[in-house]
């Protein structure tokens, strides 16, 4: 059995919706096509971002560790010396407080003596 000329019009007229839908096929993946070229230079940005960040974290960690770090070791061992040196101070300051009671009391009782003394000269004179 050979095909007419017309059978052919047939089957090409029946195939030209599936060459539309291939069309746009082709349409839509030239389109994701794209899109991904673009997702790809989204990802690439990420990655050199990424790559600061990390640069960046790294130079923060080695900041802490070498600088921050030292510098509260030192700031906590200079503290550690000025409070042993206001405790020394503040025993001082206590024993002399001490010691300007102990005058304060010795003088009063000084004075009492004296008075006494004179009181005792003033009857026997």
């Amino acid at each position: 059995m050979a095909l007419t000329h017309e059978d052919l019009q047939s089957i090409s007229q029946l195939l030209e919706p599936m060459r539309t839908d291939i069309q746009g096929l082709r349409t839509d993946v030239q389109g994701l096509k794209s899109d991904m070229e673009t997702v790809k230079a989204d990802v690439q940005g990420l990655k050199s971002d990424m790559e600061t960040m990390k640069q960046k974290v790294t130079a923060l960690e080695l900041t802490l560790e070498n600088v921050t770090n030292r510098n509260i070791s030192i700031l906590a061992e200079n503290h550690s010396s000025l409070v042993e040196k206001l405790d020394g101070v503040l025993n001082t300051k206590n024993e002399n407080m001490i010691r300007d009671v102990k005058v304060s009391v010795l003088t009063a009782k000084v004075e009492k003596l004296e008075r006494d003394v004179a009181e005792l000269k003033g009857k026997t004179a």
